[in-house]
């Protein structure tokens, strides 16, 4: 399969915003809904989206495991996880 990493990133993270994840990526301030999160949480988060993001780059043999480790290791305690992940796959 070919394709434009860039497009790829980009579709990802549009996926995301949609969902309403995107507070996971935002700084805090106080007009957002967002400073509950801990900063355990957003780095969690963070490895978990470039995970996926990386999922492009990984050989076509370990994709498998390696989303299986993606999902066990950071998936983010939040709903809306669990529909990115279906989206994803």
């Amino acid at each position: 399969m070919n394709g434009c990493f860039f497009h790829y990133a980009q579709s990802l993270w549009r996926k995301l915003q949609q969902i309403g994840m995107s507070r996971y990526f935002l700084p805090r301030n106080a007009n957002s809904n967002n400073n509950n999160i801990s900063d355990a949480e957003r780095k969690k988060t963070d490895d978990w989206f470039l995970g996926v993001i990386g999922l492009a780059l990984t050989p076509a043999d370990i994709v498998e495991s390696t989303w299986t480790d993606i999902i066990d290791l950071y998936i983010p305690d939040d709903v809306n996880a669990t529909e990115f992940n279906d989206y994803l796959v």
